[in-house]
């Protein structure tokens, strides 16, 4: 096994900032030797004129920050895109912008299209007989042939736009979990999109304005609700939605991509275990699809285990790496568990120790690796597992969202018992999971911490839920259902998919999981509730993978989870005087925000409301 060296406190004081996605060439220079990013940004000016050069330079500067494999732009009449790339798949060939094989449409996209080789039979053989290398080519000439219906049929984590230059056209497409983000600014006059709201912050530079709504219910829900953003001009393209502007006539068309659920429609029986073993297997062989080195984050629980042996079958892993307690290794249970079943699969493994950082070394994380507050600080961990994983790889292949596709939280069994005697709302307000709870019961927490003057002038939210589609429904049909939608669509989207895309992308790698395929999660989800959740036995289809093999009594421990072992509490409390002080002197206060006394009893918080009320003010004071 190799060891890491203990974490360190990374330079830079609390004050280190983005200077609103400006560097100086130093800077510049300093991140294209050590770090890959990806992301797309464009322009469309509406209103009349071209595409305006000074918007079209300071866009390109604003996002080059995002990439080292390669950049490239098109400006043609009143548009300007632009693409900062992280080069996964086809490295050399797949220069953005794209264009289609007839030259009709442009594109840029950020991700990738994991089940593109299927694709390819679809094209016209002019089209396939022309066609270049790579993933999002083929998703752009599927677009070119068959317009939005194409996005239908793509697997993978994306955010495209294309323009249509016969039309004067631009479509803009999110993948349905919301893997990848994509942003937008639309006041009639001009359409500007990005990968990140700080890119979009550097273009429209004092023509935004804080969203008092989102700022409450971030406090509240610790995550922005619908389409909106920390600010009130930029709106977040909902997941699975596709968004088109038409030049010619100024008109904008919404629709929604065929709702997961309807994946498994003209089904008559629900899946069996098998085809839902077959639906994984084809999960893993999709996020392995890349021609960069692969490497995989191992806990040494079931979820990691099954896509490291996926890893293994097919291909060569570049590392596999586990974060563990520097304060106290001994009792890190998730360690000797990753050293046991390492030693099974003959694997070794890079273990890195893990400190809880210094108070400026995390705001150096938030403000150089968030595009937005996070809600929890297990972005902080998670930044020490995407650093080493980015001196192995690009790609790091981890078990996100296995619990909630294979219902292994110990919630939904507790659901499943109630029977349906509570509704789901009366058992989410008595629920001791901090995140269902603050679902149910968020306007109280505003009521302790926001000024009556402040919250009178916002309009809240009636559905602090924000249902998740497609599977919103199943709130009283079946309540275990409508908790592992809402986990998955709700509320990971926020603090897991926008975070760790924003982290791992600065630090070098694109974080992938199986377990967020979409035909998974539509074969997992239409299993009845009785063979998706067993209390005796949680996740017990995925331990069939190994059953009769010396890997079987290695699953049999309870769950431990991957923050376990680090004491955010304790943590939290011991950096108070710090955290008061940058809530006690920033914005909140000054804005008026907060209720008068608030600062002085913040050790009576909680620390979850501890971390959003200095989060919140280390992103205002950035």
């Amino acid at each position: 096994m190799r060891r890491w060296p203990p974490w360190p406190s990374r330079p830079g004081g609390p004050w280190r900032r983005w200077t609103d996605g400006l560097e100086d060439d130093g800077d510049r220079e300093q991140r294209e030797e050590g770090e890959i990013m990806c992301g797309i940004g464009g322009v469309l000016t509406i209103g009349g004129g071209e595409a305006s050069g000074a918007n079209s330079a300071l866009f390109e500067h604003a996002l080059g920050h995002r990439g080292r494999s390669g950049r490239g732009s098109y400006t043609g009449g009143r548009i300007s895109m632009h693409c900062a790339r992280h080069a996964v798949i086809a490295l050399a060939e797949a220069e953005q912008p794209l264009h289609d094989a007839t030259g009709g449409f442009v594109m840029v996209g950020n991700g990738e299209v994991l089940n593109h080789r299927d694709l390819i039979p679809r094209l016209t053989p002019e089209r396939r007989d022309r066609l270049r290398p790579g993933d999002l080519q083929v998703a752009l000439e599927l677009f070119a042939a068959h317009g939005p219906a194409a996005f239908e049929d793509l697997r993978g984590p994306f955010a495209l736009a294309v323009w249509d230059r016969a039309r004067e056209r631009l479509t803009l497409v999110r993948d349905r979990l919301g893997e990848r983000p994509l942003y937008y600014f639309d006041d009639g006059a001009e359409f500007v999109f990005a990968s990140e709201v700080r890119c979009l912050e550097a273009v429209l530079r004092g023509r935004l304005t804080h969203d008092d709504t989102s700022l409450l219910t971030f406090l509240g829900l610790g995550r922005c609700t619908g389409a909106r953003t920390m600010y009130r001009e930029i709106k977040a393209l909902p997941p699975g939605e596709v968004l088109r502007v038409d030049l010619r006539d100024g008109a904008r068309a919404r629709r929604r991509l065929s709702p997961v659920s309807g994946l498994r429609d003209g089904l008559a029986d629900p899946p069996g275990d098998a085809e839902v073993l077959d639906l994984l297997d084809q999960a893993c062989r999709r996020v392995l699809v890349a021609d960069r080195p692969l490497a995989v984050g191992f806990s040494g629980g079931i979820d990691s285990t099954v896509v490291l042996k996926a890893a293994m079958d097919r291909t060569d892993v570049a590392a596999v790496i586990t974060v563990f307690s520097a304060a106290d290794p001994d009792e890190d249970e998730n360690l000797r568990r990753a050293r046991a079943v390492a030693r099974l699969l003959g694997v070794e493994v890079t273990e890195v120790p893990f400190a809880l950082p210094s108070f400026d070394a995390t705001l150096d994380v938030l403000h150089t690796t968030l595009d937005q507050p996070c809600a929890e600080p297990l972005v902080l961990h998670n930044d020490a597992l995407h650093t080493a994983a980015g001196a192995h790889a690009g790609v790091l292949l981890g078990g996100h969202g296995a619990d909630e596709v294979f219902g292994g939280y110990a919630r939904y069994p507790v659901l499943l018992a109630d029977g349906g005697r509570s509704a789901t709302r009366a058992w989410m307000a008595a629920s001791p999971w901090e995140r269902w709870n603050r679902a149910a019961g968020w306007p109280r927490l505003v009521a302790e911490l926001v000024s009556p003057e402040f919250a009178a002038a916002v309009d809240l939210p009636e559905d602090a839920l924000d249902r998740p589609v497609p599977y919103g429904s199943a709130e009283d049909t079946d309540p275990v259902l409508f908790g592992q939608a809402l986990d998955l669509f709700r509320l990971m989207a926020y603090d897991n998919f926008r975070a760790t895309d924003e982290n791992g992308i600065v630090r070098g790698v694109e974080v992938r999981s199986p377990f967020f395929d979409l035909d998974l999660i539509a074969g997992a989800f239409a299993r009845p509730v009785g063979r998706r959740v067993d209390a005796a036995n949680p996740k017990g289809l995925l331990k069939r993978r190994f059953e009769g093999t010396p890997l079987a009594p290695a699953f049999g421990a309870r769950k431990v989870g991957f923050d376990d072992h680090f004491p955010y509490p304790a943590w939290i409390s011991g950096n108070l005087p710090h955290f008061s002080e940058m809530i006690a002197e920033g914005p909140l206060v000054k804005m008026g925000l907060l209720r008068d006394g608030v600062v002085p009893r913040l050790s009576e918080l909680d620390w979850r409301s501890q971390w959003r009320l200095f989060a919140l003010s280390a992103w205002l004071t950035r």
